[in-house]
């Protein structure tokens, strides 16, 4: 099986319910629609009564047709909620994703680079290590490249010999490999979600968002209206995050994953204790690769938060703070100690 056909499964699969969550957003808008005017009826009944009891006509017109603007503004996204609705909220932020780079296309190829790099490391130069060879040089300085003879006895103890002196590096290289691969699955597996879970987050606010949107209508509960929007606001803006990342990782990171197998698979079959000597170091970069891409799928939640909330993240916030109130402390404490040298100082004048 080729590395394309599990992406393509995927694709189908959250393509599948990205439809049955487009097909549930109208699941609750008739139940949003009772609800709008429920509460506009509580609403002018609210004011008709503090008319009644101050008698403030102006303030009794202006309240109700507060509320009956607002009324209107949430029936009429309510009646168009598959349509103007979504198209507002959730088509517009995808194109605006799509402009930043074409995320299927660069996902899916970043997901088949890295299921390549995967099934590199245990096949082609992993057989090609198998030959046995040793660099001799002379007093010149020349180097000849020298393979045992196996079919001797000689030259089969001396290919043991070179495979059980590097038997530690050969060792610690299939732990690498082993931690490399656990570290490109799972980049692999957040490429993947990165660019499906906004979609899908915003299908779940539309499902709920006919419940919450009437809250509009009422004062007392208008944190609703404002909870879901900021949440439809920040999915909407994790797509385009996402879209960003994947196309600073696709330009970067990727291409150094390729340049780091091309030289795994030169130094490969060529001079054996060359190949044990370097391959290590080649998978130590790999596995710094696809941690520092793992830290940047992870900071995609809290970066379109931060766009909507105005923070920069609360890990970045809390060291300011931290750094702020330490830096304080330092300043009262210098301070004090030069008050309590200064007047040591004068009592002794």
């Amino acid at each position: 099986m080729s590395v394309a056909a599990p992406i393509s499964y995927i694709n189908a699969a959250f393509t599948a319910m990205q439809a049955e969550g487009i097909s549930l957003a109208s699941t609750f808008v008739s139940e949003g629609k009772n609800i709008a005017m429920i509460l506009l009826l509580i609403m002018c009944t609210w004011w008709l009564v503090n008319y009644l009891l101050m008698g403030n006509m102006q303030d009794f017109m202006a309240q109700t047709l507060r509320s009956v603007i607002k009324f209107g503004i949430v029936m009429y996204m309510l009646v168009n909620w598959t349509g103007t609705t979504y198209t507002f909220f959730a088509v517009n932020f995808q194109t605006a994703a799509e402009q930043v780079d074409s995320s299927t296309s660069s996902v899916d190829g970043l997901v088949a680079e890295i299921g390549t790099t995967i099934s590199d490391m245990f096949s082609g130069t992993q057989v090609k290590s198998a030959q046995v060879c040793e660099t001799t040089t002379d007093t010149s300085g020349k180097e000849t490249k020298t393979c045992p003879d196996m079919t001797s006895t000689v030259g089969v103890l001396k290919a043991a010999w070179i495979y059980i002196k590097n038997a530690p590096i050969m060792f610690l290289t299939l732990m690498l490999k082993i931690l490399c691969i656990g570290v490109l699955v799972l980049m692999e597996i957040l490429l993947i979600i990165t660019m499906q879970i906004g979609t899908i987050l915003l299908s779940i606010g539309f499902v709920v968002g006919p419940l919450l949107v009437p809250g509009l209508v009422m004062p007392y509960v208008e944190f609703l209206f404002n909870g879901w929007l900021k949440f439809i606001l920040a999915s909407g803006m994790y797509k385009i995050v996402a879209a960003v990342m994947v196309a600073m990782f696709s330009k970067t990171i990727s291409t150094q994953i390729t340049a780091v197998m091309a030289s795994v698979a030169k130094t490969s079959g060529t001079v054996s204790d060359e190949y044990f000597g370097t391959q290590y170091i080649a998978y130590i970069s790999l596995l710094l690769m696809g941690l520092l891409g793992i830290a940047l799928m992870t900071q995609i939640p809290g970066i379109a938060n931060g766009l909507i909330s105005g923070n920069t993240g609360s890990g970045g916030e809390g060291s300011l703070k931290k750094a702020n109130t330490n830096a304080a402390n330092l300043a009262a404490g210098t301070a004090q100690k030069i008050r309590d040298v200064a007047s040591k100082a004068l009592g002794k004048l």
